[in-house]
């Protein structure tokens, strides 16, 4: 969600996840904006455990460039979110 002045723009096809450490009083969606799914607890991996991830479309992750197909690991101890 960018905000332009008073007006806010929808980046559609773009998932924000909110959590209850940023968010801990209860917020309105902004005109455009939809929930996605339901609201569920946080995927906690155990230390030796770990995740297998497929990527379904390119992004960035800050890093590198993630091309849609690749996959990789999330080891434990940590939390996911999908």
């Amino acid at each position: 969600m960018a905000n332009f002045g008073d007006q806010y723009q929808v980046n559609w096809g773009s998932y924000e996840y909110r959590t209850a450490n940023e968010y801990s009083e209860p917020f309105a969606l902004y005109p455009g904006e939809a929930v996605n799914g339901k609201v569920s607890s946080e995927i906690v991996i155990e230390q030796n455990q770990a995740i297998r991830l497929i990527a379904n479309r390119d992004f960035n992750d800050g890093k590198k460039d993630v091309i849609a197909g690749q996959d990789w690991l999330v080891v434990g101890p940590a939390s996911f979110y999908p």
